[in-house]
C-alpha cells in the first residue's frame, strides 16, 4: 500500500519517523539542485531515513530508481541524490529497501535499551554508539566492564524483551510549550533550537532524545547478544547483535561449527581441546624443523669446504635468511679451521625474486657486489667482506656464479 504525503508536512518530521513501518510514500518535488553527477532533489516528505543519530540512511528508490545517498543539509533540508530530476516532479513514488530499514530498527531500538539499562543498573553512560554493517557497537564511558556484568546486562535487556514493551514516539514543539518536555529524558544533550523534539519511550524503561527509525514493541527485538569488548580511549567498546542480525549470525556459527566438526573430527564440545592440540603440536614442529634446517645449514657450509671448493653456490626454495646466514658462518668457520679462503653466493627464492648474500675475499667482494645486484635485477649493500641484498629475478644466477668463478681464477 502506498501512503500519500499530507500537505501538512512538518519538515523537522519525516514521514519515516511519524510512522516507521510505511514501506512506499507518494509525494512531490519541492525542490532540486546540480550537483556532481546528478543532481540533489527535496521532496516535501520521504519515507527515506537521512544518516543521523549514529544511524545510516536508508536505501531506496525513486520512481524505481535507486537512491544514491541521503541525508540532511546543516539548513535542515533532507536531500536524495538521483542520476535525474523524476519525469513527473508532482507525482513521484518513493519505496524503501525494507529488510535495511527493519534491520536499523531492530538495532536502534536494541542500543536504546542497551544503554538505558546499562545507565540505571550499572552507572555506565554511553558515549557513543554505532550501527555498522556488520557488528553495532556502544562505547560506555567507564573504564572496565566484567564479564559478570556484562552477562548480567544480557540477561536484563532480554528479560525486557520478553514483556514485550511497546516503544513509543512523541513529539514535543519546544516552540510552544516547553513544559510539555518530560522531565527524565535520558540525552547527549538536548538541542538549543527552537522547533520539534522527537522523543523515543520504551514503555517504564527509557525516555531518550532520537532522530532514528525504530520498532513498536521489544518483542520485534527478539533477542540480543553481545559478542565482544574491547577498550577504547579510556572507555569500553561492547560489540553487540540483535533481532535478525543475531538469528543469520547463529546460522552462520551453526554451519561453522558442523564444518568443524568434520575437519577437527571431534564435537563441538572439544573444538577448543583438540585446536589447542593443534596448536601446541604446530609449535613443536616449528621448532623441529628450526633446529633441523640449522643443522642443515651448518652441514651444508661444512661439507663445501670439506670438499675442498673455493665458491659455495648454494640456492634453495624452502629457506630463509637465517639459514642463509647460519650456512655462511659455518663455512667460514670450517674455512678458517682449514687455513682456507672462501666465496660463498647463497641465496633463496621469495616468489619470482628473493635475496642473496656475497661473502669473500674484501676486494673480492667490493669488485663485484654491485654487478651481482644488477645481474638478479636487485639492489643491495654490505661492508667488509659481506655484500647482501634484494633480488628481482634469479634468471641470470648462472651468470653471476660465472662473474665469481672468473674472478676467482684471475686473483689465482
Amino acid at each position: 500500500m502506498t501512503t500519500s504525503a499530507s500537505s501538512h508536512v512538518d519538515p523537522l518530521v519525516l514521514a519515516c519517523q511519524r510512522d516507521s513501518y510505511t514501506r512506499e510514500l507518494q509525494t512531490r518535488v519541492k525542490a532540486h539542485q546540480p550537483t556532481e553527477g546528478g543532481v540533489l532533489v527535496e521532496f516535501e516528505d520521504s519515507i527515506l531515513f537521512p544518516e543521523g543519530g549514529g544511524q545510516p540512511s536508508d536505501a531506496g528508490t525513486v520512481d524505481g530508481v535507486p537512491v544514491g545517498q541521503v541525508f540532511r543539509h546543516a539548513d535542515g533540508r533532507v536531500l536524495h541524490a538521483l542520476p535525474s530530476v523524476p519525469a513527473d516532479p508532482s507525482k513521484v513514488v518513493l519505496s524503501v529497501d525494507w529488510g535495511r530499514r527493519f534491520d536499523h530498527m531492530q538495532q536502534h531500538t536494541a542500543q536504546h535499551l542497551i544503554s538505558a539499562l546499562a545507565m540505571s543498573r550499572f552507572n555506565a553512560d554511553t558515549a557513543s554508539w554505532s550501527l555498522g554493517k556488520e557488528l553495532c557497537t556502544i562505547d560506555f564511558n567507564v573504564p572496565k566492564i566484567s564479564q559478570e556484568d556484562l552477562g548480567r546486562l544480557e540477561e536484563l535487556v532480554n528479560e525486557e524483551i520478553r514483556q514485550a514493551k511497546p516503544v513509543r514516539c512523541h513529539e514535543v514543539r519546544t516552540d510552544e510549550d516547553k513544559a510539555a518536555l518530560p522531565e527524565a529524558v535520558r540525552s547527549r544533550g538536548l538541542p538549543t533550537n527552537l522547533g520539534v523534539i522527537r522523543l523515543i519511550e520504551i514503555s517504564g524503561v527509557d525516555m531518550n532524545t532520537c532522530c532514528g527509525t525504530h520498532v513498536s514493541n521489544l518483542s520485534e527485538l527478539q533477542m540480543i547478544k553481545f559478542v565482544g569488548t574491547e577498550p577504547k580511549k579510556g572507555m569500553v567498546r561492547v560489540s553487540f547483535l540483535a533481532g535478525n542480525r543475531l538469528s543469520r549470525a547463529v546460522s552462520t556459527w551453526s554451519e561453522r561449527e558442523k564444518k568443524l566438526n568434520i575437519t577437527l573430527q571431534c564435537a563441538a564440545t572439544e573444538h577448543v581441546a583438540a585446536a589447542t592440540r593443534i596448536n601446541n603440536d604446530i609449535k613443536a614442529l616449528t621448532q623441529q624443523k628450526r633446529k633441523l634446517m640449522k643443522d642443515l645449514a651448518v652441514f651444508v657450509g661444512q661439507s663445501a669446504v670439506k670438499e675442498g671448493h673455493k665458491l659455495v653456490d648454494v640456492h634453495r626454495d624452502d629457506v630463509d635468511m637465517s639459514f642463509l646466514q647460519t650456512t655462511a658462518k659455518a663455512a667460514q668457520d670450517a674455512a678458517r679451521a682449514a687455513a682456507s679462503e672462501l666465496v660463498l653466493f647463497l641465496s633463496f627464492s621469495e616468489g619470482e625474486g628473493g635475496q642473496f648474500i656475497l661473502q669473500g675475499p674484501q676486494a673480492l667482494v667490493a669488485e663485484t657486489g654491485k654487478q651481482v645486484a644488477e645481474l638478479l635485477q636487485g639492489k643491495g649493500g654490505g661492508r667488509g667482506n659481506t655484500f647482501q641484498g634484494r633480488a628481482g629475478s634469479f634468471k641470470r644466477r648462472n651468470e653471476v656464479v660465472e662473474l665469481l668463478r672468473a674472478q676467482l681464477r684471475s686473483s689465482s
